[in-house]
């Protein structure tokens, strides 16, 4: 409804109840009403006191404003997540690492642990060993840094800011998810959109890997109910610590897998530098990359946040009524998935009702309420606490009984005591310690279990029980030979002729040397593809990138020599293999490649046996390997 008056020189626009229905629609519907309708009482204006008709019509400015329907500043649909809900509601802002915090806890820093002339302003370590003695010592020097303050601090009192600032960073990612269609139409495509996002979303993750290494941290080392309570200049000062204490560890990570020049400086100021090639050459574009797709794909999907609730997509099938898998999880950790997941539902329920995304309660409390809500018996609620529950230790930076140094050691991924695998904090033996989680962390947590055991992405060493470790292997073997299966129908969609599993025996090699996932030829295309295929889990830091890296450099005993050697053999004894194969007389130029299920390090990664260009996602081999497009 528009109502202009001239008198006044004043617009007054009503919007009916039914405007709020065209808000819920996946087009700019609501925003290019509401702009119509503003142009035109405007243009009114205009007219009556220029007495000049305009010769553009107010749906032809808005059409100049959104041109197409993607524009817009107004989003509303539902959004069944309700930790999403809390940490919205919250209305705090995320608190990112701070470059002043981080010069501020950096400066000076390294002085102590080298050995220097008085003289010498800048110090240079060359040598492998040495490089990793100076940044062994600064991480000692880090963390006895943060200890030190974080004896001062009363434990609740960090725990809950640091789980509190987790939240929000969670919920803001959730937020530019949402809006990224919007986005690329604001500001004129994916490009600088996604180069933004991709920045923020660096931010973020620097940000809340330091939170949640503070609740481990705090968790062992803070005292309970006793010292000074928290403060935002506290949580900045360790948030930055623990920065740099992950920075040196993941330039230890570099240089011990040869990814990085053994090389370190120490700046007068007492900042120390290293070989920044690794970052800028393969781990930052590698990573942008990752997240570009995974920008994208939500953009692509924004259309499905308007669906009712039913029609909406699942995120997969969680596997829950697999009878191997419920029989290994029970073994694993004495319950059922199902009711693995219904518990971890009833505490995010919980907290909806408190209205906190961080609630703060006691063991015996949610015991009762599992019991009562869900009819979880005694057995039941021991065996979800051992699942989720990080519980209080002696000492942070000692291994506990039954563990690994890597379980506990932030710089390292999939780690069985950290806060991802445990988000449920426990601070004391007792029924009646305080008991704290986030909400959103504890249904990622619980997702997270399920799809990776699902995916078979955990290694043997993420579990204790027999019985879980025989069904991972399960799992990895059967959507290992599916994914090669799918990478075999791509190309025979593409018009090549393809043999999946090829026994190298049977083409008169060693037995040793195993098969060729997929062999691939074409009479339009000189090239032999000789495939290996690998179903991987993305790389989720610099330690993971390195490791992987480490993994395939192509020596005899990583994941990629046999192959090597396989593409070898065929090379020497081509003639013999064409006989086999019966391939056709182009074929002469034995081509090997690794296909992968969605972005690797090794693509950007020159110096491994593999050239980049040989390494591609599934997703690619459309675009990058049609018949003929090969040399000849």
């Amino acid at each position: 409804a528009l109502k202009v008056s001239a008198e006044r020189a004043e617009i007054e626009v009503g919007l009916p109840y039914g405007f709020l229905a065209l808000l819920r629609r996946p087009q700019n519907d609501a925003e290019r009403t509401l702009l119509e309708t503003v142009c035109t009482g405007l243009l009114t204006l205009i007219e009556h006191f220029t007495g000049v008709e305009s010769e553009r019509n107010a749906r032809d400015l808005v059409k100049a404003v959104m041109p197409t329907a993607n524009e817009r500043a107004l989003h509303l649909f539902e959004v069944p997540n309700p930790a999403v809900h809390l940490a919205a509601a919250s209305r705090t802002q995320p608190r990112f690492l701070s470059p002043e915090d981080q010069a501020a806890v950096a400066i000076g820093f390294t002085w102590p642990v080298i050995e220097r002339e008085p003289e010498e302003r800048e110090v240079v370590i060359i040598g492998r060993e040495q490089c990793l003695s100076v940044l062994n010592d600064v991480v000692d020097r880090h963390w006895d840094r943060i200890r030190e303050r974080l004896v001062e601090l009363e434990a609740v009192s960090v725990i809950r800011m640091a789980l509190e600032n987790s939240e929000v960073l969670h919920g803001d990612r959730e937020h530019w998810r949402h809006t990224a269609r919007a986005l690329f139409a604001l500001h004129g495509g994916p490009g600088e959109v996604v180069s933004v996002a991709g920045g923020r979303e660096g931010q973020r993750a620097m940000s809340n890997q330091a939170a949640r290494v503070l609740v481990e941290m705090a968790l062992a080392t803070s005292p309970l109910g006793a010292g000074r309570s928290a403060s935002f200049a506290d949580f900045d000062f360790l948030t930055a610590s623990i920065a740099a204490l992950l920075r040196c560890a993941a330039d230890s990570d570099a240089i011990r897998g040869g990814d990085a020049e053994p090389r370190l400086t120490v700046k007068p100021n007492g900042t120390i530098e290293s070989d920044e090639s690794f970052m800028t050459e393969v781990a930052t574009p590698y990573v942008l990359s990752s997240f570009s797709t995974d920008y994208r794909a939500a953009a692509s999907k924004y259309g499905d946040l308007f669906l009712p609730s039913g029609e909406k997509e699942s995120d997969g099938d969680l596997g829950l009524e697999d009878t191997a898998l419920i029989e290994a999880f029970r073994a694993e950790y004495g319950l059922t998935p199902l009711r693995f997941l219904e518990a971890a539902v009833e505490l995010v329920a919980f907290a909806a009702e408190e209205a906190r995304s961080v609630p703060l309660t006691t063991r015996a409390a949610l015991s009762a309420r599992l019991r009562e809500k869900r009819g979880f018996a005694a057995e039941e609620v021991d065996a979800f606490f051992g699942m989720v529950a990080l519980e209080r230790r002696e000492q942070w930076d000692k291994t506990p009984p039954g563990y690994a140094q890597r379980d506990w050691q932030p710089w390292h991924f999939r780690r069985r005591l950290s806060l991802v695998s445990r988000p449920l904090v426990v601070t004391g033996v007792s029924h009646d310690t305080p008991v704290l989680y986030g909400a959103y962390q504890m249904g990622a947590s619980a997702s997270y279990l399920l799809e990776a055991i699902r995916l078979g992405w955990f290694p043997n060493e993420f579990f204790v029980s027999k019985e879980m470790r025989r069904y991972q292997g399960s799992v990895a073997e059967r959507l290992g030979h599916a994914f090669t299966d799918d990478t075999a129908a791509e190309l025979s969609r593409l018009g090549w002729a393809v043999r999946t599993e090829v026994q190298m025996r049977t083409l008169g090699a060693p037995k040793a040397l195993g098969d060729v996932d997929v062999v691939a030829w074409n009479a339009a295309d000189a090239r032999l593809l000789l495939i290996e295929c690998k179903r991987l889990q993305p790389a989720r830091n610099v330690g993971e990138i390195a490791e992987r890296l480490k993994q395939f450099r192509g020596e005899s005993r990583d994941r990629l020599g046999r192959h090597l050697r396989r593409v070898e053999w065929i090379s020497a004894n081509l003639e013999a293999v064409r006989k086999k194969l019966y391939l056709p007389p182009t074929t002469q130029n034995p081509f090997s490649l690794l296909i992968t299920n969605s972005e690797v390090p090794m693509q950007y990664k020159r110096d491994l046996a593999l050239p980049p260009d040989h390494v591609m996602p599934l997703r690619d081999v459309g675009q990058r390997l049609r018949p003929g497009a090969g040399e000849h």
